[in-house]
């Protein structure tokens, strides 16, 4: 065995970039059907990886990122992982010219938030220029990751450095993108701000939340879906609740019950529900009339 984990290093350092990778698809491969996984991936390749996540070619960075990713599934290598230099490299991918490659640090990074805390371990506040950058990159795609990146992050801590008066804007925006994807991740990127409370007047500002009002009515059902869902994320916080849900609001949702589409009166009659349950009023939808 140590023979071969020796061999697939060597070929991690091949001049040719497709042994590399094949070297790579190869680590990844052991980790998930060999244990311990100390013994596949040994503290002698992280240098190694960590080198190929500059190297000339393109497709070796990604399967590098990819790389990383597999061996997040594997809570004995975590300390191996995350040392500095990773982190700081998988940072300078974030701002990497090629598009795959931003995409690819940012399912990276969402990756190490998922499974290693506290975050500030891996999300130092040096990285918060570049995430708002990518929140607004050319590329759709990079946006939406950014987007998935910052719905999924659960440390409140780096919220006020994240969601500058820009950012707001930004996502505003995003909120009347033509795509419907985008328009679901810049409201989950509005739930997850909920967690610090000192933003709560500075997001849900009047034009944000009468943005939010009108996307109850969009085209889209997944996206009126997920506006009831933000509306339910609302409720439990006094200083928003007052201002968003009025009689108009809960006079739609009572309505949406009668969409089209099962999932939406389905989740239409859930929210109306809560918001009853909330303002202490007496009727409540039946799940029989959906």
């Amino acid at each position: 065995m140590p023979d071969i984990i020796s061999a697939m290093h060597n070929q991690l350092r091949a001049k040719y970039q497709s042994v590399q990778i094949s070297a790579l698809k190869t680590l990844v491969a052991s980790l998930h059907h060999s244990n311990p996984h100390a013994l596949i991936l040994t503290p002698d390749m992280i240098p190694t990886i960590q080198g190929l996540l500059a190297d000339e070619d393109e497709l070796v960075q990604c399967e590098a990122l990819a790389t990383l990713v597999a061996s997040l599934h594997h809570s004995d290598l975590y300390d191996l992982i995350s040392i500095p230099g990773i982190i700081s490299a998988i940072d300078k991918k974030l701002r990497a010219a090629n598009i795959w490659i931003r995409m690819s640090a940012l399912e990276t990074l969402g990756a190490y938030l998922q499974h290693i805390n506290p975050h500030a371990l891996i999300l130092n506040p040096d990285m918060i220029p570049t995430i708002q950058e990518l929140l607004a990159d050319a590329n759709e795609n990079v946006q939406y990751k950014a987007y998935t990146l910052v719905a999924s992050m659960d440390h409140s801590a780096h919220y006020e450095l994240l969601f500058t008066p820009g950012i707001i804007s930004t996502i505003h925006s995003k909120l009347r993108d033509k795509d419907w994807q985008v328009q679901i991740q810049a409201l989950k990127t509005l739930i997850a701000s909920l967690n610090n409370n000192d933003l709560h007047t500075l997001i849900f500002n009047p034009d944000m939340v009468s943005t939010i009002q009108g996307l109850l009515a969009d085209k889209h059902e997944d996206v009126r879906c997920q506006v009831l869902k933000t509306l339910e994320a609302v409720i439990p916080h006094n200083d928003l609740c007052g201002r968003i849900i009025n009689d108009t609001l809960i006079f739609d949702i009572q309505a949406m019950q009668n969409d089209p589409y099962k999932n939406v009166r389905l989740q239409a009659a859930t929210t109306f529900n809560l918001v009853s349950d909330y303002l202490g009023l007496s009727f409540h939808s039946s799940l029989f009339h959906t």
